[in-house]
């Protein structure tokens, strides 16, 4: 009798544990599915995205309703900065391992993720960046890892602690994580490619095709415009009996003639200034802002510092305001041609031009 009186409520109370473990499951299932959905979804806006780091800033902000996201990124000396954020502007700051506390630094050393409830009573919060960055509560930290290498750290600030240590929040910012740093490394991929297609290997110069946008942008913005903006100069240099040295030397020594040549030349330009490899042993320059005179005073600068006791010959053609890149730079080659059949080793200015009347 007592049995006959147990079982039955013995079989319900663990038909109850099972059908309370089932739903269990089930609410399970359906969370990973909407997660799975939701990271896919956040994987393919990545992907698009013109640019992957603010994208995964804005990302992880919709993602969890946080004031603001912030990503850090290493540098090469081991410091950290900002490269990215969505919800707040940043100054840019260094941060330096050992030298100041830095949660940055802590989360990327340990390479796991780092919740801090309060960031006023957190030892290893940066004062300078509390300050900054307004943060009032809680904030998490979330290494990009591309297998144990650390790409950067996803920074997300919240008002409420509650929401930093949200279950959905801990499963879906690792995930999205994981996303951006395959976002990021294929567009610095891309970028890099893109590099190499606009790059003269020997010299790492601006090549033809770099060149060729070069000048379009800088006679583009120039259209128009007054005053210096509306000048824009362009030179061609060409490294005197380079066969010569070549055949001397042997091409090693050439193409360290070439090398050194662009890492003197490059030096001594303005940061708005660009200096190509056009071909061979000739040099293009570029010159926004700058007239035939102030031009000539440049190329003279250039051409003292040539290396190896070498010298180089010059043409410089100021732009009229009209005529098209090629025949800009076709009277600089003309004007080279001038330099060199004058006996090399000295620049020539072309005529000036002066545009027609619409």
């Amino acid at each position: 009798m007592v049995a006959d009186w147990i079982l039955p409520g013995t079989l319900a109370v663990v038909s109850a544990a099972m059908a309370a473990r089932v739903l269990g499951y089930a609410a399970t299932v359906r969370e990973r599915e909407e997660d799975l959905a939701t990271v896919s979804h956040l994987a393919r806006a990545l992907a698009t995205a013109p640019e992957a780091r603010t994208a995964a800033c804005a990302a992880a902000r919709n993602l969890t309703g946080a004031s603001w996201a912030m990503l850090w990124e290493p540098l090469a000396d081991g410091a950290f900065m900002v490269t990215a954020a969505d919800g707040i502007d940043l100054p840019r700051i260094r941060l330096v391992p050992g030298r100041e506390p830095s949660l940055v630094i802590r989360a990327a050393q340990e390479g796991r993720s780092l919740t801090v409830p309060d960031v006023h009573r957190d030892a290893d919060a940066n004062p300078r960046l509390v300050t900054l960055a307004g943060a009032r509560s809680a904030l998490r930290m979330e290494p990009v890892l591309q297998g144990e290498e650390v790409l950067g750290v996803l920074v997300v600030a919240w008002e409420d602690a509650r929401v930093a240590s949200a279950r959905r929040v801990r499963r879906l910012l690792p995930l999205l994580a994981t996303e951006a740093a395959v976002s990021i490394e294929r567009a610095d991929l891309v970028t890099r490619l893109a590099g190499l297609a606009l790059t003269d290997d020997l010299t790492t110069l601006g090549n033809r095709r770099a060149w060729d946008d070069w000048i379009g942008r800088a006679l583009n913005a120039a259209d128009g415009a007054s005053g210096a903006a509306g000048t824009v100069s362009v030179a061609l240099l060409d490294i005197d009996f380079f066969k010569r040295f070549n055949d001397t030397h042997g091409h090693q020594e050439g193409d360290r003639l070439l090398r050194d040549a662009a890492i003197a030349w490059r030096n001594r330009l303005r940061p708005g200034d660009h200096l190509a490899r056009y071909g061979g042993e000739e040099f293009a320059v570029l010159l926004p802002g700058c007239d035939e005179e102030n031009a000539a005073i440049v190329i003279e600068r250039l051409r003292a510092a040539m290396p190896l006791d070498q010298t180089c010959s010059a043409g410089i053609a100021a732009w009229d305001g009209r005529e098209p890149a090629h025949e800009l730079v076709g009277r600089a080659d003309e004007a080279l041609y001038a330099a060199k059949q004058a006996g090399r080793d000295q620049s020539v200015t072309a005529p000036t031009l002066v545009a027609a009347s619409a």
